[in-house]
Parts: structure tokens; sequence; C-alpha cells
């Protein structure tokens, strides 16, 4: 999907080079680029998916008990998952997803959300807390 996104920035930019202004910086250009594209398509694909830790345990052939049972566990904690992400506000989704999902550092999170370095890790540890504490209920 990043590659996706990435690759779609660079053919709109081609496609509209006679229009676009040289920005004085081209790295954050691109990063907020990117992070606004990878919004758009997060906001297509809502549903969180889930892949296993352990390779090997996706090799070993399961019953169909075990499969049901995989499923239904799967489909559960993608509901509370999504459950819980909606309690979130929308920086702290950003911020959560960022730092989660694209293992970015907290200094490549701050820059790209323009906050300073405290902020970001308050808003991801206050992210956590909620999150945590709805899933103990």
């Amino acid at each position: 999907m990043i590659e996706d996104a990435i690759h779609d920035i660079f053919i709109y930019i081609w496609n509209n080079r006679t229009k676009l202004t040289v920005p004085d910086k081209i790295r954050p250009y691109l990063l907020v680029s990117l992070r606004h594209k990878l919004l758009k398509l997060l906001k297509k694909k809502s549903r969180v998916e889930l892949k296993p830790d352990n390779e090997s345990f996706s090799d070993r052939e399961l019953s169909i008990e075990d499969r049901i049972l995989e499923e239904e566990y799967a489909m559960e904690l993608n509901s509370k998952l999504n459950e819980v992400y909606k309690l979130l506000s929308n920086r702290q989704r950003e911020a959560v997803f960022l730092r989660y999902h694209e293992n970015m550092s907290y200094e490549d999170i701050c820059s790209l959300m323009n906050i300073n370095y405290q902020s970001g890790r308050n808003l991801i540890s206050t992210a956590l807390k909620k999150m945590a504490a709805h899933l103990k209920k």
C-alpha cells in the first residue's frame, strides 16, 4: 500500500509538473503528501488486517474447528480494535498508526505531524493508556 501511495504521488507530480510550484524543502513536502495519500487510502480500507507473528504457525495444517475458532478470534479482535480506535482523537489515531504500524521513530512522527517531541510522546502515551483502559473492561 505504501509503495502504491509513493508511486501515485510521483505520478501526480509528473502529470502536474507544469502547474505545481517548487517547494522550498522537498522532503517535508513529499512526507506530507505521502501522509495525506495514506490517510485517504486508510479511510477506504477501514478494517485492520492481522498477520501471524510466527510464519511456522501458519504453515501447520489446522482442523476445521481450529480454523473456525481462529477466524472468530480474529473477527472479535478486529471488532475490539476498531471500537478502541474510535475512542481516540484523529491525532492520536494518526500517531499510533505511524508509530506501531509504520514503525516510525518519535522524531519522524513529530516532524511529520508538526508537533514538538514531548507532545508526540504524550499523544501516543495518552492514546495507549486510553486503549488499555478500554480493553481491560
